[in-house]
């Protein structure tokens, strides 16, 4: 499969007013006839056209009782949700475009290779950011302080370790909250998924280069993997998926940094293993639930089979644990957002938290702990049982 370029859709954005064949003729005449088929071309026309029409589709035609006696309200419903529907179209386009540029530029923004480094590792798990949820403890102002205070707390934290050499930030996934995920979401986010991706990008970066500032003799390098809450819809590619726009752009503006102390891996597979020291860490945002019972041991099994990791992290279950077997350590990450409408009706109003760990070479994984934001569930509990 070929990659479409900016200039082979510019050409064919040019003759959208023409029939399929006199725009298959217009394109072959700048490129030739090898460069693609009829097919080909009559299918990102179709997307094309799709994504730029005007033209509401046959259903908006359709009229009732409700038309006739109030039609104002129902040409304002018409109207929103044919510009929902034309928004819907572009972002799609536009982030397929995305990850075509992405694919092109891949050997460029991601290194390969893990930094020989012989200290100990930090391994910073960020998951389940959520950015533009909107909740009683949180909103997107709120996201980036907690996310900018990270580096903080864990300069704290480390201030006794002297061999700590490198710092490596695992993006495992749901960074933003996203859009048309579960039926009532709208009813729960402050702003477009577009919104959310660039307040998110620019804090990510913040925080990469805060971390860059507090430990200025350890290298920085960042893994990536997306989650479930950027997909664009159920039809679309998996990779078309806000998680990987927040990393294509940050790896873009770490490759202008130009930076030899900050390597960012921008992957955009479900699944991802890497080097840390003499490990292998896998990431992937659903995981596990726990590893208490044998169904999900015997899932880690498989995944220790083929992946051949010796540490595992995962987000999407908002609960921070950590988790053995057959001799892997497996660690859930919490969530940074806090509990919410569902988390309170099951029960599982868990703390905000974002956990790291440590390694070094010739030990077992070590140091399993987290950064922690509390929240009051409850105003009526009497203060002196808290």
């Amino acid at each position: 499969m070929k990659y479409w370029t900016n200039e082979e859709i510019e050409i064919l954005s040019q003759s959208l007013e023409l029939s399929t064949k006199e725009a298959f003729l217009e394109f072959s005449s700048h490129f030739g006839s090898s460069q693609r088929t009829y097919d080909a071309v009559q299918k990102k026309i179709k997307k094309l056209r799709d994504a730029y029409s005007n033209e509401p589709d046959e259903d908006d035609f359709e009229e009732n009782i409700e038309t006739l006696l109030n039609p104002g309200t129902l040409l304002i419903q018409t109207d929103l949700a044919q510009k929902k529907k034309e928004n819907r179209q572009k972002a799609k386009l536009w982030l397929e475009g995305l990850v075509d540029l992405a694919q092109t530029e891949y050997t460029t923004l991601t290194h390969r290779i893990a930094p020989e480094t012989k200290g100990t590792s930090l391994c910073l798990v960020l998951s389940d950011l959520h950015f533009g949820k909107h909740t009683k403890w949180f909103n997107m102002e709120e996201a980036k302080k907690r996310l900018l205070s990270i580096p903080d707390v864990l300069l704290n934290k480390t201030a006794d370790l002297t061999e700590l050499d490198e710092v490596v930030v695992i993006l495992a996934g749901d960074l933003v909250e996203g859009e048309d995920i579960y039926p009532t979401q709208n009813n729960h986010i402050e702003c477009s998924a577009i919104e959310q991706t660039q307040v998110c990008s620019e804090s990510v970066w913040e925080m990469i280069l805060k971390f860059r500032s507090l430990f200025p003799d350890v290298m920085i390098r960042i893994e990536t993997v997306p989650g479930n809450h950027g997909r664009v819809s159920k039809t679309a590619n998996e990779k078309t998926n806000w998680d990987n726009v927040v990393y294509m752009i940050v790896s873009m503006i770490a490759k202008k940094h130009n930076d030899d102390k900050i390597i960012m891996n921008c992957n955009f597979d479900t699944f991802r293993t890497f080097i840390v020291k003499d490990k292998v860490g896998m990431a992937n945002h659903h995981g596990v639930k726990h590893t208490g019972t044998s169904n999900m041991r015997e899932k880690v099994a498989g995944w220790i089979t083929g992946k051949q990791f010796d540490f595992m992290v995962h987000g999407h279950w908002h609960e921070w644990h950590v988790g053995n077997w057959l001799g892997r350590f497996v660690m859930g990450n919490g969530c940074m957002c806090g509990p919410d409408v569902l988390a309170e009706q099951m029960g599982k109003e868990d703390t905000a938290r974002q956990g790291y760990f440590f390694v070094t070479p010739d030990e077992p994984v070590w140091g399993f702990s987290f950064v922690e934001w509390p929240h009051s569930a409850n105003e009526t509990l009497n203060p002196r049982r808290t």
